[in-house]
């Protein structure tokens, strides 16, 4: 059995590439029957609709100023601090449970041998504390500069702590050499699963391949390693010098029909603890970094004392435990007395601008409220939850649809809006049909606190836009909305658009102002500007 654990390495490595190939297939799918259910045949923006855009004139009555974000002078919102400290509280919960984790790690590293000295308690805590790492840059980034700030600053205390745990135990270059062989591996494999494109189901499909796998594959290397283990099971057709091809593939295809039993009653179980906001995506990412961490420890930990393995996998529940505590102290720190939702809607053909701005709007603002939006080509894929991939692996993705008034008042008035365990938010997303999104808009509309409108680059070919600037001036105050464009606008149609919207929709001669605010792609200033007046809504 001393080949084990490289087996167990090959099971993971193995696993990760089937993890990869199956998520960007099953996005792939699941894309294209999200978009066949709700009718698009490729991005769009609703443009069959009858939208009158004749004879646009802005009404003499209406004013419009076009301000870059980057210039608004907001007060400092009370709110956004306090989001931005409970992020920093969100993250020092989870320093503290990847600890607990590297604390046991630790501990079944030394447990045995001569030495429990605490400096050896303190390296190997350090070096095992690398989860740190993956779910700091899950939790905190949206964008390849953040994840570069983020990943140079904690290498930097952990390269610290590392020349400090070492001394007197390995040199600093040993030391560092050390840190690095642990990690590479749960690093290279968190890495992949978290590529652009398929970070979104990655990790979570890596656990289910897992347990897919992994009885198969220990099966098959103890049925070679010990031949005499079919001949105790008395099967008649066993050759009792060796196992030959047949009863070996028998036996495997058993055990593997008893692992995707398994692990489909698990992933059942994970979608209950999901629905009943026991447990969310960041949790679920953080979970399976943490699992991938423990399973490749647990290989240094059998060999340097093979008893201790056990005690090894006791670091997972240590980490949940420790986690739950404290998001439940946590939890009772709310941000503001009541969860606003905020209503997001955008010009579809934006593609990976709109999913750029969502990411970071939803990483700020889920400690706040619910964000609503009708999903689209754009966003199909940026916010999968686990539920949504096992109803459709299931086959009963069809319940996910609006397809009639009935439905659409039915998934509103049961949509999720209050918080979860750990005291952050969702996404409700609504799969509308091409013929009933004007419906969902509407009730949305009514039942939001605050919207925001993403008009980046809104053009005249983008009648949908034109439909729901027309709903929102009709049944919202302009106080709860927010109207973003940039330099790729155009700001004379939108003006146009504005302007007749609001010549037909007044029955007096009311005037109307109305700011766009210009924000910049890619600058971050900009998003906290931002962040501040959606805040400043609330």
């Amino acid at each position: 059995m001393r080949e084990l654990p490289l087996v167990v390495l090959a099971i993971l490595a193995i696993g990760c590439m089937i993890a990869i190939l199956l998520s960007i297939i099953t996005i792939k799918l699941y894309k294209r029957e999200l978009l066949k259910g709700m009718g698009y045949n490729e991005i769009s923006d609703h443009e069959e609709h009858d939208i009158d855009l004749s004879d646009l004139e802005p009404s003499a009555n209406s004013s419009f100023k076009v301000l870059p974000i980057a210039e608004l002078q907001l007060p400092p919102s009370g709110i956004y601090f306090k989001i931005r400290e409970t992020l920093g509280y969100h993250w020092f919960v989870y320093i503290a449970m990847c600890l607990a984790f590297s604390l046991v790690i630790s501990l079944s590293n030394i447990i045995g041998s001569n030495d429990y000295g605490l400096q050896h308690v303190f390296f190997f805590t350090t070096i095992s504390a690398f989860p740190i790492v993956p779910i700091s840059m899950i939790l905190l980034t949206s964008g390849w500069k953040d994840n570069l700030i983020i990943l140079s600053i904690l290498a930097f205390v952990f390269i610290t702590l590392s020349f400090v745990s070492s001394n007197g135990l390995y040199s600093f270059s040993v030391a560092i050499l050390i840190f690095s062989v642990f990690n590479c591996i749960p690093g290279i494999f968190i890495l992949l699963l978290r590529l652009p494109g398929i970070k979104s189901l990655g990790l979570f499909t890596f656990s289910f391949v897992l347990f897919c796998i992994f009885g198969p594959s220990i099966s098959a290397y103890i049925l070679h390693a010990y031949p005499q283990v079919l001949h105790k099971m008395g099967l008649g057709f066993l050759d009792f010098l060796q196992p030959n091809l047949i009863p070996i593939s028998v036996w495997i295809a058993i055990v593997l029909a008893i692992s995707l039993l398994i692990a489909f009653l698990i992933h059942n179980r994970i979608k209950s603890f999901y629905l009943k906001k026991l447990v969310n995506d960041m949790q679920l990412n953080a979970d399976a970094c943490i699992v991938i961490c423990s399973i490749t420890y647990s290989v240094f930990v059998a060999y340097q004392n093979p008893a201790n393995v056990l005690f090894s996998l006791m670091a997972f529940p240590a980490y949940k435990i420790t986690g739950y505590l404290l998001f439940y102290i946590l939890r009772k720190r709310k941000v503001v007395s009541y969860s606003p939702r905020l209503l997001y809607l955008r010009v579809f053909a934006l593609g990976a601008e709109s999913r750029n701005l969502f990411d970071r709007i939803l990483k700020h603002w889920r400690y706040v409220g619910s964000i609503q939006m009708i999903s689209g080509p754009d966003l199909a894929t940026a916010t999968v939850e686990p539920h949504e991939i096992i109803s459709y692996v299931t086959g009963q993705i069809d319940n996910s649809f609006c397809s009639n008034q009935a439905s659409i008042n039915r998934k509103i008035k049961q949509a999720d809006t209050l918080p979860d365990l750990d005291g952050t938010h969702r996404v409700n997303e609504f799969f509308c049909r091409d013929n009933n999104w004007q419906e969902a808009l509407l009730e949305l509309t009514l039942n939001s606190e605050i919207i925001l409108m993403d008009l980046r680059s809104f053009k005249e070919v983008h009648t949908g836009c034109c439909y729901e600037i027309e709903t929102l001036i009709q049944h919202v105050a302009l106080e709860k909305i927010i109207f973003l464009v940039d330099g790729y606008t155009d700001m004379d149609f939108t003006m146009q658009v504005f302007g007749k919207t609001f010549q037909n929709l007044s029955k007096t001669n009311e005037a109307h102002k109305l700011i766009f605010y210009r924000i910049r792609n890619q600058y971050n200033s900009d998003l906290d500007k931002l962040m501040n007046l959606l805040c400043s809504k609330v």
